[in-house]
């Protein structure tokens, strides 16, 4: 008895769409080309076995990442390795590769600053997640945990606390990236300030500090060998070896604080900005960007909600009242 395979319904990120049976109807459609249809791929990839996974899962366009390529993989084929996942990483519309994560940023305007977008674009995420994570997970827009409860963001969050630091991040820069986790960020922005700038990234736990420095090897040697970005062990909150390294133009906190940490704001340059998380822990928190003009008032701004690990550090004194504004588009 001859088998039937009937398309399913897939949904394109910017218009919906049903039953392309060809990448050529893909093209007209204005799907991008690296986002080929299920129907099209599903014979010529992945033969039988996947035509009757296909008839048994409902697979959308807007996966949200390798978790549903997993599970919809992993359930109908029992099937787990590298090849079969990408595979299904093309046909549900996952993105393959560092490139399609940054083009995905720009399409939904997460990515503005073609600065930022270029150095994203010159950091691959993959080097930066837990190996025993496959390449995939790294390319998908969401946060990941990297070991002892710390987390890499996720890219549409570095992308904006890049866009609000951009400016800062200029070449020749001094910039100061506290809870630096995976040194994701601290890369990408030594490629932003150049090897006349420095990046200082501190990490409170000194495994994670120690695996970030193979991971900034790998990702970026330029960076490395010529000691634009200095990964260490420590607590920004109290160290007194980041004396040696400030003031700076910009600081990246990738924590919440319960209060901004009159510390960090002290070590801002006349000019800098800081954006830092502040709320919490389990409760709703705010991106604010903190603002020090050329006398030394410094401002605030919430600029959207977000939901950080916390920044440990029980002793951390308040800033005193700091002027502050409600962004209009929070």
């Amino acid at each position: 008895m001859r088998a039937h395979f009937r398309s399913p319904v897939v949904r394109s990120r910017k218009v919906g769409f049903q039953h392309h049976r060809t990448t050529q109807e893909a093209a007209n459609s204005g799907i991008p080309s690296n986002k080929v249809p299920i129907a099209s791929l599903a014979r010529s990839e992945l033969g039988a076995i996947s035509r009757r996974t296909l008839t048994q899962a409902s697979v959308l366009w807007t996966a949200s990442g390798l978790e549903t390529v997993r599970a919809v993989s992993t359930r109908a084929t029992n099937h787990k390795d590298s090849k079969m996942l990408d595979a299904w990483a093309t046909l549900c519309g996952v993105n393959k590769d560092n490139d399609d994560l940054v083009q995905e940023l720009e399409m939904h305007d997460r990515l503005k600053s073609r600065r930022v977008a270029d150095a994203m674009r010159k950091v691959d995420r993959k080097f930066f997640i837990r190996p025993d994570m496959h390449a995939l997970q790294a390319y998908s827009d969401q946060a990941l945990p990297i070991g002892y409860g710390q987390t890499i963001s996720a890219p549409h969050m570095h992308a904006a606390a890049l866009e609000l630091l951009e400016r800062n991040l200029r070449p020749g820069a001094s910039v100061l990236d506290v809870g630096s986790g995976s040194g994701y960020l601290s890369t990408v922005m030594g490629h932003l300030v150049s090897d006349t700038g420095h990046v200082l990234g501190i990490e409170r736990v000194p495994q994670l500090a120690q695996r970030s420095i193979p991971s900034l090897r790998r990702a970026a040697p330029e960076l490395y060998e010529k000691g634009t970005v200095t990964l260490k062990a420590g607590n920004a909150l109290d160290d007194p070896a980041l004396d040696e390294y400030g003031p700076f133009s910009a600081i990246h906190v990738g924590a919440a604080a319960s209060d901004l940490p009159q510390v960090l704001i002290d070590k801002l340059k006349p000019g800098g900005r800081m954006v830092i998380p502040v709320g919490e822990q389990n409760d709703l928190q705010v991106l604010k960007c903190i603002d020090k003009d050329k006398e030394g008032m410094v401002t605030s701004r919430d600029m959207m909600g977000v939901l950080f690990v916390p920044l440990k550090d029980s002793a951390m004194p308040a800033h005193p009242e700091v002027p502050h504004h409600r962004d209009p588009e929070l």
